[in-house]
């Protein structure tokens, strides 16, 4: 509940992010095409986001150590 004299503004914001419009000067080096389209370069984006995630992911596994189990 709102205190007398707190006045609360409301802004709706609604943008998505497009890596084609970010810089489309690196759309040519994520598509691996200078005349990718738009759904291209969003395809390569979420590829290359994925194999960096696994990769992470897989670096990450080999470095730590497995919790000791209780018996």
């Amino acid at each position: 509940m709102l205190k007398p004299g707190v006045t609360v503004k409301a802004v709706d914001v609604s943008q998505f992010f497009n890596p084609a419009q970010f810089n489309p000067a690196h759309a040519k080096h994520i598509a691996r095409s200078e005349k990718a389209k738009p759904m291209a370069v969003n395809m390569y984006s979420a590829i290359w986001t994925l194999l960096a995630c696994m990769a992470v992911t897989i670096a990450v596994s080999l470095v730590t150590k497995p919790k000791p189990t209780r018996n």
